[in-house]
């Protein structure tokens, strides 16, 4: 037979086979010897255990109970320890992304666009774009007959949600299977579009950097078994360094390999998507142990508010802490002026505090202890520790009317209504389409946001089985969330896995329409013809900012702040304001209270004496 060999030693040193269990054996060794030492001393004739010996017994064993409890007491301080080593290792991560950041934005500036020449650029392409009517010209690769086509017309046509409006075409191919017409080939006469209309039963759309090389394999279609597997596989040349958030993934690739990536690395190495450690794993467990455990009685005190509330079986959903309550009471303060209803709004208020606002207010609200616990003041900047702890009620202010059967609008508190988006746009079909979830242009066209740049601030879903499930895969991501330090990034991700695996129907808004941050700071046109009332959009979002400070600043300039002077964050917080009635009879305001601050930002009206907020930019309007 053969030698079975005993198994190798790790070398890592454990507490449990290292210290405790010799502990043990220790004490049992001795408690043996004992007894038996009992024994010899009374001879071979005697089999009984001394008086004595059963005493040092007794002793014996008070004091292996003494060491069992001081073992559970050191494995339990070794559970804390290890638990503050996880959230030391997450806060040395986020410092060192912080550094990493610090450190690119002095030697890579030139990384950061333009925006302003960018959005420039966007509407320039808009204008020069040709039609997609002109007849094509075929010709013969493989097994292929491809052509040219002019790619906005063509998603319009085939909408796939992008906000193609804004995105920076190239150009685009189409490929149809060679055995399509006959030895002849396709005709050169109509459109792309004409000819998939008469051509093809199945398209595949798919969006890339026109700096891409594209492997295009095909499988035997008629074979059993071979079906399309839907999937793209990224691969990178080598000779870059990724830089995943974990030092164990900061990893150099040889120059000469290929190595497969995630949709979410950059052409550089970044890595925007790397998976929840420790600290966020844990984290995001507990918090979901916490509410799944009440989510029975959640859902049966949430429903009758909800259906009270709810129009058309819709309800617009928002969550405020105390430091919110300004934008919050603005808010109501804009839909009020409008003349538009929010009775169909429901609160999801963090604290005490916010909860009495939403009372002054008149409004539905709902909280519940398992929920957790979160910030009372507003967050100081984009991504710090407030606005990430923000963000799980965010999920589940959403995530709870949707599994309830309700279509909800969702936003965030720094958003002005100059019409009714429920009732204007989203239920009428002539102008909204047939999708299950619409989200506001963020703006920003970085990897992480992509494909679909959603902001996560202003969105509405059609209750249907695809966004039930996709607030369901939302619900179970907030360990990506807390990782990533971003709702949206995250949300943006399972967009696009819902949509590839159940075809749930996503839509970006048109910037018209819901015009965001982005387009006041960097799309001066647009916000001219605004303020000049040539065009008059739904909704406005005061994202792309980077406090609350600037926010409230920015829309007092706007003309989008709509209440009086004497009701600012401090004393609608105060008790005395709130003695004398409802905060919105209070507060709200039929015009807007304009202010300057910046001349270099989009105003009502001419700020040219107040100083730049931005270095080396001079006035917004001219001289």
């Amino acid at each position: 037979p053969k030698a079975t060999m005993p198994p190798k030693s790790s070398g890592k040193w454990n507490i449990t086979n290292h210290f405790i269990s010799p502990l043990l054996f220790f004490a049992l060794g001795l408690m043996v010897a004992s007894m038996m030492n009992g024994v010899f001393d009374h001879g071979h004739e005697s089999v009984s255990v001394a008086p004595g010996t059963q005493t040092r017994l007794v002793e014996l064993m008070g004091e292996v109970n003494d060491l069992e409890n001081t073992v559970s007491d050191l494995k339990r301080q070794l559970a804390n320890q290890e638990g503050k080593c996880d959230h030391l290792e997450h806060e040395l991560s986020k410092a060192q992304e912080v550094a990493d950041k610090l450190k690119e934005s002095a030697t890579a500036n030139s990384e950061e666009p333009d925006w302003n020449k960018e959005v420039e650029a966007e509407e320039a392409y808009s204008k020069s774009i040709s039609s997609n009517g002109k007849n094509v010209q075929w010709s013969r690769t493989g097994k292929w007959q491809s052509t040219d086509l002019e790619p906005l017309s063509f998603v319009n046509k085939f909408d796939i949600g992008l906000p193609s409006e804004t995105i920076k075409w190239s150009g685009g191919t189409l490929l149809i299977p060679g055995n399509i017409g006959g030895k002849t080939g396709l005709e050169n006469a109509g459109s792309p579009i004409d000819h998939v209309n008469r051509q093809c039963s199945e398209l595949d759309v798919i969006v890339l950097n026109d700096q891409h090389c594209v492997a295009l394999t095909t499988v035997n279609g008629k074979a059993a078994g071979q079906n399309t597997p839907y999937h793209i596989n990224r691969f990178l040349k080598g000779g870059y360094q990724y830089k995943g958030r974990n030092k164990a993934n900061k990893v150099s690739s040889p120059k000469d390999s290929w190595e497969l990536v995630s949709r979410l690395t950059s052409r550089s190495g970044g890595n925007e998507g790397a998976p929840p450690g420790n600290y966020a794993l844990k984290t995001h467990r507990k918090a979901l142990a916490m509410f799944l455990q009440s989510i029975s009685q959640v859902e049966s005190a949430l429903k009758p508010i909800l259906a009270k509330a709810a129009k058309n079986n819709v309800v617009a959903t928002m969550t405020m802490n105390a430091g919110m309550t300004d934008m919050v009471l603005n808010f109501v303060c804009s839909a009020r002026r409008a003349g538009k209803s929010i009775d169909h709004l429901v609160l999801f208020p963090t604290d005490d505090e916010a909860v009495e606002v939403a009372k002054s207010l008149g409004l539905s609200y709902f909280t519940h202890p398992s929920f957790g616990n979160f910030p009372k003041e507003e967050a100081h900047s984009y991504g710090d520790d407030t606005f990430v702890k923000m963000m799980w009620i965010k999920v589940l202010c959403v995530f709870l009317p949707v599994n309830l059967g309700f279509d909800v609008l969702f936003q965030d508190a720094d958003v002005v209504w100059f019409k009714d988006p429920i009732h204007e746009y989203f239920l009428k079909p002539e102008l909204s389409g047939d999708f299950d979830v619409y989200f506001q242009d963020d703006g920003s066209r970085s990897t992480r946001f992509s494909p679909y740049f959603a902001n996560s601030g202003f969105y509405f879903l059609r209750h249907n089985p695809r966004t039930k499930y996709f607030m369901h895969m939302l619900l179970y991501s907030g360990d990506t969330i807390l990782e990533w330090r971003s709702h949206q990034s995250a949300l943006v991700q399972v967009l696009a896995d819902a949509s590839s695996k159940f075809g749930l129907k996503v839509k970006t808004l048109s910037f018209s329409d819901f015009p965001s941050g982005k387009d006041y700071h960097h799309r001066k046109s647009y916000m001219q013809a605004w303020l000049k009332g040539e065009v008059e959009p739904y909704a406005f979002h005061m994202c792309w900012t980077q406090n609350k400070v600037d926010k409230v600043k920015y829309l007092k300039q706007l003309g989008g702040w709509f209440m009086d002077r004497k009701c600012h964050e401090d004393s609608i917080r105060s008790t005395e304001l709130k003695a004398q009635g409802s905060l919105a009879d209070t507060c709200c305001t039929v015009e807007p209270v304009i202010d300057c601050f910046f001349k270099d930002k989009a105003s009502k009206h001419s700020c040219s004496s107040s100083p730049s907020k931005d270095k080396n930019t001079g006035s917004w309007w001219p001289n």
